[in-house]
């Protein structure tokens, strides 16, 4: 994706956690994760945030038919990790949680 710093993101998003000002939740529970979770988690990449390699958004589209344009709004994302297979190749990604974004 052009102009896209995943670094800057996924820092933000995680360091909000870590303060208490984003709630984040289970990818497949949709439960709240405590930072206590969320730390837990990132342990099981090595507390190696360049193995998140996966993100996957839901978004809002709106198009206009007049204008020819289309807008979108991105209401999540999930991160996903990186698993790795007995040769170190990378073969599937966990999803790591959900985190809403700005209303």
């Amino acid at each position: 994706v052009a102009g896209y710093n995943g670094e800057a993101m996924v820092n933000s998003i995680f360091e909000r956690v870590y303060d208490g000002t984003l709630t984040v939740y289970d990818y497949h529970s949709g439960e709240a994760l405590t930072a206590k979770d969320v730390k837990k988690i990132e342990a099981e990449f090595n507390n190696d945030r360049t193995k998140i390699g996966k993100l996957s958004f839901t978004e809002d589209w709106y198009y206009s038919p007049a204008a020819n344009t289309l807008e979108k709004k991105a209401r999540s994302v999930v991160f996903g990790y990186e698993l790795y297979n007995n040769l170190g190749k990378v073969y599937a990604y966990r999803a790591a949680f959900r985190a809403d974004l700005g209303k």
